[in-house]
């Protein structure tokens, strides 16, 4: 997580937080709070007659907030409540949490209670795990100990939800509850499927977790349970993540902190997608949240450059028609990308000047020397380089004997940049027999591997 300050944070009333640090020899502490995946710095104290003191004419929105040293360092969390605005901490910096004692913050006796109970238990169970880690897999001791940690585990999960239920409507209830773990859900055998079992799951993976309760987003478990969801649990396929994306969408919609938020949160994360082919759901949300209107209180200057990434990213999706490109060769003659016949067709944008480029095209001439005929490929290249001598010389340096057109040149003012949403070199389509994209910005290895399949997968078709 960064650290980020919020210099112009709301005030409107009133908190007072003292904080007694023995053994801490700097004069400033930092009063910080979570916000999605980051931290953010709200205000500072110095020591003074041996305490620090947080102090400000509003109240602070309820969350899990922390406290940090000079180097950023965490010293502790603990609680802000509505009800919980004025208190005192005390404790020794080098034994924070078992040395914690708290004044007039009923939520963070509880927190502070809670903490030590888990270290006790930690320090506890410690000796039964190290017995266990050197006993053979099947003995009897080992089940003995196994039966004792299960015997501990069950005083903590008796201890936390206690804590949960007499914090029920306060943060410090949301909070643990939402660290409780996905039960697996339990079927009928004559619906107990795997598919049967997984959809239960996913209907059950927010039922700890009030994902439109925006006292949540000030916690570190937000964005680490949104995380989890959409990278673990939710199958990678696009329709599977958009449709989710509008479940969530609408759960929110009645909360505006949170469905600004998860908004952002979406718009973001698959804008810069790390699998091939979900810039798509990128495309999607631009079309329905932003296009749409939904999005009413974003600058319109942001909205519109969203819109325009997601028409400038629209022709390149999977499963899109690949637009020709009518260039000219080396000597200027026409050269046109659609006047290739091959099953399958690579288009590698390249420059002679590309760092990348000088690793990954050997790589790419290899694969086309042992496999264009085995697997029925060719490769389209162009430069998008200045020098035609130096393209010619780069052709020559890497034995390259697939057809290469000159970017800059075409006689019919294709723009490849545009047509292909080129911004970097290397870059790498494969179209399919239909010229339709089958995959796209990816590297020669990986490149390698999926024509490998897809071949494959075409001749048991």
């Amino acid at each position: 997580m960064a650290f980020y300050s919020l210099l112009s944070y709301p005030k409107t009333e009133n908190y007072n937080i003292t904080v007694e640090l023995e053994n801490y020899n700097d004069s400033i502490i930092y009063l910080c709070n979570y916000y999605g995946n980051n931290i953010y710095i709200i205000d500072s104290a110095t020591i003074y007659k041996s305490s620090f003191v947080f102090s400000g004419d509003s109240l602070l929105p309820s969350g899990v907030y922390l406290i940090v040293n000079k180097q950023k360092s965490m010293i502790c969390d603990f609680m802000i409540d509505v009800n919980s605005q004025n208190f005192k901490l005390s404790t020794n910096y080098n034994n924070v949490i078992n040395k914690m004692e708290v004044k007039n913050s009923d939520i963070n006796k509880d927190f502070f209670s809670y903490m030590k109970f888990l270290n006790f238990k930690r320090a506890e169970i410690l000796p039964y795990n190290n017995k266990i880690s050197e006993l053979n897999c099947d003995s009897l001791q080992k089940i003995e100990l196994k039966s004792e940690i299960d015997k501990i585990d069950k005083d903590v999960n008796d201890f936390t939800t206690n804590i949960i239920n007499k914090n029920a409507n306060n943060i410090l209830g949301l909070f643990l509850k939402s660290n409780l773990p996905v039960l697996p859900p339990i079927l009928p055998d004559s619906v107990n499927t795997p598919k049967n079992r997984y959809n239960a799951y996913i209907r059950n993976f927010w039922d700890n977790f009030t994902i439109e309760d925006e006292r949540m987003l000030r916690t570190p478990n937000y964005d680490k349970k949104l995380t989890n969801f959409f990278d673990k649990i939710i199958i990678q396929q696009n329709d599977s993540i958009c449709i989710t994306i509008d479940r969530l969408m609408k759960r929110v919609e009645n909360t505006d902190a949170v469905k600004k938020y998860l908004l952002w949160y979406f718009t973001n994360k698959y804008e810069h997608a790390g699998i091939m082919g979900q810039d798509a759901v990128f495309v999607y949300i631009i079309d329905k949240y932003y296009a749409g209107g939904y999005d009413n209180w974003s600058n319109r200057t942001m909205v519109q450059a969203l819109i325009d990434r997601a028409n400038e990213i629209r022709p390149t999706l999977i499963g899109s028609k690949a637009a020709n490109l009518r260039l000219v060769d080396t000597a200027m003659k026409p050269n046109n990308l659609y006047d290739i016949n091959s099953k399958y067709l690579i288009i590698y944008f390249w420059d002679d000047d590309c760092s990348h480029c000088k690793a990954e095209t050997p790589k790419l001439v290899k694969l086309y020397n042992e496999r264009h005929e085995l697997y029925n490929f060719d490769v389209y290249g162009v430069y998008t380089g200045a020098s035609v001598e130096n393209m010619k010389q780069y052709i020559i340096d890497n034995n390259i004997k697939w057809t290469n057109a000159i970017g800059n040149i075409s006689p019919t003012g294709d723009n490849y940049e545009k047509l292909y949403d080129v911004s970097s070199t290397p870059g790498i389509f494969l179209l399919d027999k239909d010229r339709l994209i089958i995959a796209k910005k990816i590297l020669i290895d990986e490149l390698g591997k999926y024509l490998e399949w897809i071949v494959s997968k075409d001749s048991n078709e």
